[in-house]
């Protein structure tokens, strides 16, 4: 069970966004149940799942790539956009 869920965002040193989406804080008793993380900043120990939309930028604002989480913190898909840093896909 998520407890909270909130907006999650990173900047590249220059202050241009790194990373967006949103994380779910999931209860110890039920985390075996997500497919959670512990290293996210002001949650260190704590079991947090990503969830949503999450996007990767490069550092001049272009996007890297997209992928899609379910509410359990897994992909939705095996594919999911990339781009080069001069914002040509590629393609695999």
């Amino acid at each position: 069970m998520l407890l909270k869920r909130e907006k999650y965002t990173e900047y590249h040193p220059n202050g241009e966004k790194w990373i967006t989406g949103e994380i779910g804080l999931v209860a110890e008793l039920w985390k075996h149940l997500y497919n959670y993380r512990t290293n996210f900043e002001g949650y260190e120990g704590k079991p947090i799942c990503r969830i949503g939309l999450w996007h990767k930028y490069y550092d001049n604002g272009q996007l890297a790539w997209t992928i899609e989480y379910d509410e359990h913190g897994y992909p939705k898909s095996t594919e999911y956009p990339s781009f080069r840093m001069d914002g040509t896909p590629i393609n695999y």
